[in-house]
This record gives C-alpha cells, sequence and structure tokens, in this order.
C-alpha cells in the first residue's frame, strides 16, 4: 500500500504528535479501513519507518496507553487496530528519562541504557576490540609518521660545493625564507632539487651562487634567481683592478651578452 489515511477527525486530537507517531497511526487505520488486520511487528515496522526498532516498540507503546491503537495477540501474532475514539493527549513536560530520543530530542540516560548493545547472553557493553580500535587506527597513524621521517632521514643533503663558505649561504637563505617569507622546503627530496637548480643556474660557479643568494636576499625576492644583471655585477666585482681573467664562465657570459 503506498498511501496512508489520515481522517479530518482526528487532526485536533494529534498536533502534538510526533512524525512516528502519526505514520504508525495512519498505516494502522488505513490497513484495517480497507478490512485488513495488521499484523505487522515491531521489526518490520521499523524497516519499513527506517526507524529504531527500540523507537517503534516506544512508540507503539504510547499509542496503546493513550487509546489510539489497541492490541490483541492471535497465537504469536500481534493484531493492533486503530480508533478515531480518543482523547487529545495534553502537551506536559516530560522528565528526563521519559524523553523519547529522535531527530529533535537528545538522548538521555534511559535511553542511553537501551542503546547498549545486545549481544548473546544479554545486554554487554562493548567489545574489547570495539575498545581497542580506536588505539590500534593511532598507532597505525604513528607508525606511518615515524616511517615518513626515517625515510627523510635517509635522504642526506648533499651540498653541490662542500666548502663552508656555501653553507653558511645556503643556511642564510633557508633562514630568510623561514622568517620572511615563512617557507620552510616541505623534505629533503625538494631542498635537494633546490640545490641542484642553483648549480645549474650558477653554471658550477660557487662564488656565483654564493652571490646570487646573497642578491636574492637583499632585494627580498621570494626565489632564488641568477639574472642576468646579477651574472653582470659578480662579474664587474669579482675580476682584479685592470684584469680581466677570462675564466670559463666568464668567456660564456660574454657570449649570451
Amino acid at each position: 500500500m503506498n498511501y496512508a489515511q489520515l481522517p479530518d477527525e482526528v487532526l485536533p486530537k494529534v498536533r502534538s504528535w510526533s512524525a512516528m507517531q502519526l505514520a504508525i497511526w495512519a498505516d494502522v487505520y488505513t490497513m484495517n479501513k480497507t478490512g485488513m488486520i495488521y499484523y505487522r511487528t515491531n521489526e518490520q515496522l521499523s524497516e519499513r519507518w527506517q526507524a529504531d526498532e527500540r523507537t517503534v516498540r516506544r512508540v507503539v507503546r504510547q499509542l496503546i496507553e493513550c487509546g489510539a491503537v489497541s492490541a490483541r495477540q492471535d497465537g504469536k501474532r500481534r493484531i493492533l487496530t486503530a480508533t478515531t475514539e480518543f482523547e487529545a493527549k495534553q502537551r506536559t513536560k516530560r522528565s528526563t528519562d521519559q524523553s523519547v530520543p529522535g531527530p529533535n530530542c537528545p538522548r538521555t540516560k534511559l535511553s542511553a541504557k537501551e542503546d547498549q548493545p545486545v549481544r548473546e547472553g544479554g545486554p554487554t557493553g562493548p567489545k574489547k576490540g570495539d575498545q581497542l580500535a580506536p588505539q590500534v587506527e593511532h598507532r597505525v597513524e604513528q607508525e606511518e609518521e615515524q616511517r615518513v621521517k626515517r625515510a627523510n632521514a635517509a635522504l642526506e643533503i648533499v651540498m653541490p660545493w662542500e666548502s663552508e663558505a656555501f653553507a653558511d649561504a645556503w643556511r642564510e637563505w633557508k633562514e630568510y625564507k623561514r622568517v620572511e617569507k615563512r617557507f620552510t622546503f616541505k623534505s629533503p627530496k625538494t631542498e635537494q632539487t633546490a640545490l641542484h637548480k642553483l648549480y645549474q643556474d650558477a653554471e658550477g660557479n660557487e662564488q656565483l651562487a654564493i652571490y646570487a643568494i646573497g642578491a636574492s636576499v637583499a632585494a627580498g625576492w621570494t626565489g632564488l634567481i641568477v639574472s642576468p644583471n646579477i651574472r653582470r655585477e659578480f662579474y664587474a666585482k669579482h675580476q682584479p683592478s685592470g684584469e680581466i681573467e677570462f675564466t670559463a664562465e666568464y668567456l660564456q657570459f660574454l657570449k649570451e651578452g
């Protein structure tokens, strides 16, 4: 049956009812109206209305208590019959433990007790395995973090030049990036890539790389750039007065203009 009837005469009486109470009563009333016997169990009702079976049991009991539904046993089957001859239930303030858990009603001590999972042998608390699950997940996360740290530690940074002068310049660059630009390398791999790029841009010239670092910091740049202007300034300042040393790098610089 794809619909449920709700007669007009009961509307003033059910204004304080919950949606679940209305749905179950109308379901019983509609089936009775067509001459059929209503024998649905609490389990079937919970599946039909996508509700907790405990909630269904409580709602059926409330409908019986207010006289809207009567119940009788036919062997092992429970038969429900709806009636329109019942008194409207007055709104009363329910105590904390009488509240029915639902979308608009918080859980209570009573409902929380009823929520305890029932297993063979009676109500019990969560299984030991259930209690350990969050601990196991946390432990796995910690082990994964340690694995990543070990992997990063294994990637030792290899400087393109072994001098202390370059090591100091590189530390200065990293500190500048951390303080001024709020940037740190995410992993040893990314730092190694940056060093390799600097080596290529400086064409293997350690002094040019150190000069580029200092110039980039002084200019407040975000990136480390070995620009043509930096090259020009470097070679202009690092040649002896009145003399020109025709190194391979300097000859390449002149060739490129």
